[in-house]
């Protein structure tokens, strides 16, 4: 009897440090460093690149750090393994990483000051009441492109 409560003991302290582990990992972005293989680059309309790696097969915790990193920016390298190592060529530009409608929201805001400072709507004229009345003309666009129903 004693003895398999010590086994239970065990199995849980075990358990415990494995989900310790697992909300670790799912509290703070975790570097990883694996081979992979690059298996698709797609051309984008902005000039940058879409692309698909391949890893090998990975383990729980380390497919938990990849699904964990997904949509932050990151820093990358990529290396092939047959040749002599070079220093990698660096690329300074950033990745926007705003959704397409903080886009709009941002570029209202510059025709906004830009309006503003041209004089062509009011100096008192707040940004939420001009982004209201651009975003229903957008919306009213969008609408006569529409079939008839």
């Amino acid at each position: 009897m004693d003895s398999s409560v010590g086994w239970r003991t065990a199995s849980n302290r075990h358990t415990n440090a494995r989900r310790w582990r697992f909300r670790s990992l799912l509290a703070m972005p975790t570097p990883i460093k694996c081979n992979v293989i690059l298996t698709s680059v797609r051309t984008r309309r902005d000039n940058s690149l879409g692309i698909s790696i391949e890893t090998p097969e990975l383990d729980n915790e380390a497919m938990l750090v990849f699904l964990r990193l997904r949509g932050i920016n990151l820093d990358m390298t990529l290396q092939p393994l047959e040749q002599a190592k070079e220093p990698p060529i660096e690329v300074k530009a950033k990745i926007d990483n705003q959704t397409p409608s903080q886009r709009l929201r941002s570029i209202l805001y510059v025709l906004f000051d830009h309006e503003k400072t041209t004089g062509i709507i009011p100096k008192d004229e707040l940004f939420d009441v001009f982004y209201a009345r651009k975003i229903e003309k957008i919306i009213e666009w969008v609408k006569t492109k529409l079939p008839e129903l």
